[in-house]
């Protein structure tokens, strides 16, 4: 159906400065198992600090808000256990 993808590109002169790269996804379509809505996301370490991108797609509709909301912080929530 369709897909969530994320790029992140580091510059090849400090491609030293980054190690523990991991990588994740969450499914939030139709019965959680669809790619169409939900979350992708790379962490890594770079130099002392850990970062994290996450990229999330998911429904925008006025009447269903809190649904919004609620599959936002559960991608997000998902995506921080799976990477730690």
């Amino acid at each position: 159906m369709g897909a969530i993808h994320i790029c992140v590109f580091v510059r090849h002169d400090i491609i030293d400065c980054a190690s523990n790269v991991s990588t994740t996804y969450v499914a939030c379509g139709i019965g959680n198992v669809m790619y169409n809505k939900g979350a992708v996301a790379v962490r890594m370490n770079f130099y002392d600090t850990s970062v994290a991108f996450i990229c999330a797609h998911l429904a925008a509709n006025k009447e269903k808000v809190i649904i919004f909301f609620f599959f936002l912080f559960a991608c997000c929530l998902l995506v921080v256990i799976d990477l730690l």
